[in-house]
């Protein structure tokens, strides 16, 4: 493609059709995040630039570019062929495909624990109104035969572990009498080799509302695949259709470039095994981890600035968040020199952003801090950190972990905790005027000793929902690290750049617990 066929006016119009809110005239001039763009807007975005221009744009380009021009003038310069057109929506997919690195992953803990549900993503819609049962039953149907993936089986012979897209099936809707009853019965282990990997429910509510269940395994489905199922589920219960651009299938098999394996090990060449998390009790790492959860909201106020401060820093609001979350690590390892484990969507190529199955993965995020370094210079660093793993964001986690076991010469984990970030809002996705949220109530097992969700909500804050396993952690020691992690998020926010760390780490930690936690706008 001539550089002359690409103008500034179409290059704007595309960036309309990726963010979800109107821009600014001079948005050529403003970085990505001053727009409210984040990582996952930025390989959206580089979808839509491969898509159109045929140019594979790095997501760490987007992300640190002044000027969003900086990204027009790139996708200029290297634009030598066509546009690239999207993978078809197909209805049926023959053949078997080998499973990806997310997937065997999950594949070898069913085989390990055929009962664990440890890998199952349960969803809650409370709707406005009252929906028969008939017609969520076709509605759900519907929504998933757009999805082959979810009619998938999974199996292992000598050759490796592989999967075969089904063929689409009627979703069989359980009925329960209650949210209790729901709770109790509704999240159970799904068989990887039926060939159906999502499950529905529904509970009338009040005699007005219905209260409707979804649960995905996670081998099939990872969070923005989740989020365009609800929209092509919307589209089927409201009878209004919008545009959605998620692909059906894609097989799953990629190679790890050379330059990703580079990368990979010279940022772990540094990480070292450091004692982690104080834990209450001490508990085999064979044995299957329980679950429990406690909820924490970031209100209005606090989210506010931490917006305010990430702007001030040319940052994400994440990387304030991570900040913040390595603190509270160092101030109960007492080790400034640590890494932190971050999932991602695992989708760093422009061919992955649309389409719909598993592929997320865990980056291990090295930092070295000094107690004498300034806020600012941190927020920065952990900025520049993460943002380094983006483009090499599929390199497979139990690889980055050999890589680092190797060295130490341990045979154990070396994360007992991870950070995960979820600005996918379903609840801006309005269902027939109701509201989706993660269903943690629901039976659940522990896949790490503890796995920290920060649930963006815009304007309303945070909600972080800090799950834990109880055979490690008593209740009250998790009180004790969500309260810290507000007295440093407030702290690292409210104090000058120039402010020294260690006045923002507490050497004496407070024994004290959390406050009682409010979750937003969701009452049953």
């Amino acid at each position: 493609m001539s550089p002359s066929k690409i103008d500034l006016s179409g290059f704007i119009t595309l960036l309309n059709g990726v963010f979800p809110h109107p821009l600014p005239d001079d948005v050529l001039e403003t970085r990505l995040i001053y727009c409210g763009g984040d990582s996952i807007l930025a390989a959206t975005l580089a979808a839509r630039c491969f898509r159109q221009y045929g140019v594979r744009v790095p997501v760490s380009l987007i992300l640190s570019s002044e000027r969003l021009h900086e990204v027009f003038d790139y996708v200029r310069e290297h634009a030598t062929g066509a546009p690239v057109a999207a993978s078809p929506q197909v209805a049926k997919v023959p053949g078997r495909f080998a499973q990806n690195a997310a997937q065997r992953l999950i594949y070898y803990a069913h085989s390990v624990d055929p009962a664990t549900t440890a890998y199952n993503i349960p969803l809650i819609l409370r709707t406005a109104s009252a929906i028969p049962a008939p017609r969520f039953q076709q509605a759900v149907t519907d929504a998933a035969r757009k999805f082959p993936m979810l009619f998938s089986r999974f199996s292992q012979n000598t050759a490796g572990l592989w999967f075969e897209p089904g063929q689409p099936d009627e979703i069989a809707l359980q009925a329960f009498s209650s949210i209790r009853a729901a709770t109790e019965h509704f999240v159970q282990p799904f068989d990887l080799s039926s060939g159906m990997l999502l499950r529905a429910g529904i509970v009338p509510f009040n005699g007005i509302e219905t209260v409707l269940l979804l649960d995905f395994s996670h081998i099939a489905a990872d969070g923005l695949s989740v989020g365009f199922f609800i929209q092509a589920l919307k589209d089927h219960l409201t009878g209004i259709r919008t545009t959605l651009e998620a692909t059906t299938f894609w097989p799953h098999t990629r190679d790890t470039p050379p330059e990703a394996e580079a990368f990979w090990k010279r940022r772990l060449q540094d990480v070292v095994v450091r004692p982690q998390w104080p834990a209450d009790h001490q508990q085999s790492t064979s044995a299957p981890l329980s679950y429990a959860v406690e909820y924490l909201l970031i209100d209005a106020v606090l989210a506010a600035r931490i917006r305010q401060r990430a702007a001030q820093l040319d940052a994400t609001p994440f990387s304030v968040l991570l900040t913040a979350y390595a603190l509270l690590k160092i101030s109960f390892t007492h080790e400034w020199r640590s890494h932190v484990g971050v999932v991602v969507s695992g989708r760093a190529e422009a061919e992955l952003t649309d389409v719909f199955g598993m592929f997320v993965n865990t980056v291990i995020v090295p930092f070295a801090l000094d107690a004498d370094g300034q806020v600012g210079a941190a927020i920065q660093t952990l900025a520049t950190q993460f943002l380094g793993t983006l483009d090499h964001q599929s390199y497979p986690f139990q690889v980055q972990l050999h890589h680092v076991q190797n060295r130490n010469e341990v045979p154990r984990p070396t994360l007992d905790a991870l950070l995960v970030y979820q600005n996918i809002d379903y609840q801006k996705i309005d269902v027939v005027g109701g509201k989706f949220r993660s269903f943690c109530e629901a039976k659940k097992m522990a896949q790490f000793p503890q796995v920290i969700h920060v649930f963006d909500l815009g304007e309303q804050g945070y909600e972080i929902q800090w799950e834990y396993c109880p055979q490690r952690f008593d209740a009250d020691t998790i009180g004790v690290f969500t309260n810290n992690l507000l007295r440093i998020l407030r702290r690292l926010v409210s104090s000058p750049v120039s402010a020294e760390l260690r006045t923002l780490v507490e050497t004496e930690v407070p024994n004290t617990l959390a406050t009682p936690i409010v979750v937003p706008d969701f009452d049953f």
